[in-house]
């Protein structure tokens, strides 16, 4: 007699969804739960890895995962044979599982259409474009991705346009998670769990949001391509950093230097069009391979994660975040402390400090430090910031937003907030690298010494130097990429002033609501092209989208009446995010949404922002700790708050609207927990 009998769908009946296998149980023969008599045990798995997806039971439990799985996988021999979904009957006897009875599934299929099974998310590219963008910045994004794309997959003969990879949404940046998750699946040992946490991934919808076989697209390497890109790609892996890296940031660097010597220079149309055409080339700079050289940058820091998790057991994500620190090669992190030196330099002397203390723009200090001792010299530490850190800004891919060296008031405001933390006998820990640098240097030892075997030791020592220089080979890139986006967002601009000098539009940067494919040297001087009727359209439209709410995780077309509802904020307790960076600290919170210059984080403070991005680097100098609702473990948050060693969560999702300024919070950095002690007083 059978102990335990039911059905087995090799897709889901309701829908037809082949990525799906659902089974219902009962105790006893299987004509129950056929007839309906019994309120059956329902399982559903994902096909292609037999994974449990949803378990639920109006009666009682009765199948466990174990047998539910050998059941299935009998199920799907089955349907190989007879090439087609099945409604089998099955039974356990003896423990051993029988399939007694196979027909072909019947009823039309109501799946979805493929538009309908994208999910898309704002995780990693609200970092960099955190709002609305405009068209010309997204005329230049998704070539971008085309470009990244190809040269990432392209050796496997793969090629995958860019519509599967990124859109707009509400006019924002969206990348897709579909065509990611099943690229991982390629991957000998991939886990696509591994994309949320090292670019984040909102955490509260995984079991909403589940992707089976059939939500993903049909990707097939071809072998023989494969084959014959292996050496190159163990070679890729394989190669000291330095040879690599540094090459590839002077290409870079060249060009930019090119782009601003161009910018400078008066020139005729056709030249500046041109110039501008040429910034946003990827192909003009190498681009190829520095995309290569990013990816296996990134590859290298999540192998000493992993390697220190297996080899350290839990304490080794901790392990790996404070072998990270205080590297001093990011260009990115020395923005906050060279600011920092400039204000230690201003309070050790009375007229210099009365001279940036006394009020006024940039422009007028500028002019007082022309009249008073040392001013001249603090002018020169001044220009110098913003030559090496001028092209920063929040937001800083967005084309359209100034830069800091354009609108120096927003600095000087964080200037003036260090003089007064170093009056009041702040100190911020981060604002040295060298005894980060100490301890790091102390740690790596420390884990030499527990490898008992040579060849762990080997590895080990391997890996982590090539951390170290892939995160500032990665990181620095990442810096000139930006620093080229700032000219040509000059050379935008010029081009803007012309249209409008010429009654083509009504302000210069009108110029950021075209596309780069409109633009032509005939632009400039041909009022048939009807720029100014498009840009007026698409102005409206802007400020439309920036009146919506999108939700950081969409499903399906994208359109708003279509959204998920956001997950319930709770009024307070404990959030979960990543671990991003090391360490415990406890703190009064700071929440700032869009840092302005005016927003001061004070010394000991637990800095709280939705996403950052360089712009935001001089905020985390004083902060005690840091929480961020976005991001993963390579976002640019993760990356400053280890070089900084200051303790960092990530991807906690609504850490912002929870957290209010003055609330005490507690940061653990090394199990990713958010943690409200006490609330502030009204």
């Amino acid at each position: 007699p059978a102990e335990l009998a039911g059905v087995v769908f090799t897709a889901d009946p309701a829908s037809h969804n082949r990525g799906r296998i659902v089974m219902e149980a009962a105790v006893g023969i299987g004509e129950s739960v056929v007839s309906g008599a019994v309120a059956p045990c329902r399982v559903v798995l994902e096909k292609s890895t037999l994974r449990l997806v949803e378990a639920s039971t109006q009666g009682a439990v009765v199948l466990d995962e174990q047998t539910a799985r050998r059941v299935a996988a009998l199920a799907l021999d089955a349907e190989r044979v007879l090439a087609g979904p099945l409604d089998v009957e099955w039974a356990i006897s003896g423990g051993a599982p029988y399939l007694l009875q196979l027909r072909p599934m019947t009823g039309k299929s109501t799946g979805k259409s493929w538009e309908e099974r994208q999910v898309w998310t704002n995780a990693n590219a609200g970092e960099a474009m955190p709002g609305v963008v405009t068209p010309m910045t997204y005329s230049v994004v998704h070539p971008f991705m085309q470009a990244l794309s190809d040269s990432v997959v392209s050796g496997v003969g793969l090629r995958i346009p860019a519509y599967m990879l990124v859109r707009q949404i509400a006019g924002r940046v969206y990348f897709n998670v579909n065509t990611p998750t099943a690229v991982m699946r390629l991957v000998p040992g991939g886990d696509p769990e591994h994309l949320a946490m090292i670019f984040g991934g909102r955490q509260d919808r995984g079991e909403r949001l589940h992707l089976t076989q059939a939500d993903l697209p049909d990707l097939r390497i071809d072998p023989w391509l494969a084959l014959r890109s292996f050496p190159r790609l163990v070679w890729a892996f394989l190669r000291p950093f330095p040879s690599a890296g540094r090459p590839a940031v002077a290409r870079v660097r060249r060009l930019t230097e090119q782009l601003e010597r161009m910018a400078r220079a008066a020139c005729d149309d056709a030249s500046l069009v041109r110039a501008a055409a040429m910034g946003v080339d990827t192909k003009s700079d190498g681009g190829a391979g520095i995309f290569r050289m990013i990816l296996i940058a990134g590859v290298h820091i999540a192998v000493l994660y992993a390697l220190c998790a297996r080899w350290f057991g839990e304490e080794g994500t901790s392990i790996a975040g404070r072998l990270m620190r205080g590297l001093g090669t990011l260009d990115e992190a020395e923005a906050g402390r060279d600011l920092w030196r400039i204000a230690e330099e201003v309070g050790s002397d009375e007229g210099l400090r009365e001279a940036v203390m006394g009020g006024g723009t940039a422009a007028e200090v500028e002019r007082r430090l022309a009249t008073v001792s040392g001013g001249s010299k603090l002018l020169e530490r001044w220009v110098g910031f913003m030559a090496r850190h001028g092209h920063h800004t929040r937001g800083e891919l967005e084309l359209a937003n100034p830069r800091w060296r354009e609108e120096p008031d927003q600095v000087l405001a964080l200037l003036r907030r260090y003089v007064q933390i170093a009056a009041d006998g702040g100190a911020p820990p981060a604002a040295s690298a060298s005894e980060a640098a100490v301890h790091r240097e102390a740690l790596a030892a420390e884990c030499m010494a527990r490898l008992a075997s040579p060849a762990k030791r080997v590895v080990f020592r391997w890996v982590l130097r090539r951390a170290w220089v892939g995160v500032a080979a990665k990181e620095n890139l990442r810096t000139e990429t930006v620093r080229r986006t700032s000219c040509v967002r000059l050379l935008m601009l010029e081009i803007g002033r012309r249209m409008a000098e010429r009654g083509l539009c009504d302000r210069a940067d009108d110029v950021f609501f075209l596309t780069v494919q409109e633009l032509c040297p005939e632009l400039l001087s041909d009022s048939s092209f009807g720029a100014r009727r498009a840009i007026s359209a698409r102005r409206a439209e802007h400020v439309r989208n920036q009146s919506l709410l999108a939700p950081p995780v969409v499903v399906g077309s994208g359109d708003p009446g279509e959204w998920l509802p956001e997950p319930k904020i709770e009024g307070g307790g404990q959030m979960r995010g990543l671990p991003a960076s090391p360490g415990v600290a406890t703190g009064r919170a700071r929440v700032i949404v869009e840092p302005c210059g005016g927003d001061c984080v004070l010394c000991g403070e637990i800095l709280v922002a939705p996403s950052t991005d360089p712009g935001w680097s001089p905020y985390f100098l004083p902060a005690a700790g840091l929480v961020v609702d976005l991001g993963g473990m390579l976002s640019h948050g993760a990356i400053i708050a280890r070089e900084y060693g200051i303790p960092a969560v990530t991807n906690v999702g609504p850490a912002t609207k929870v957290i209010r300024t003055g609330d005490l919070v507690q940061v653990d950095g090394d199990r990713g927990l958010v943690t409200i002690l006490s609330r502030a007083s009204a």
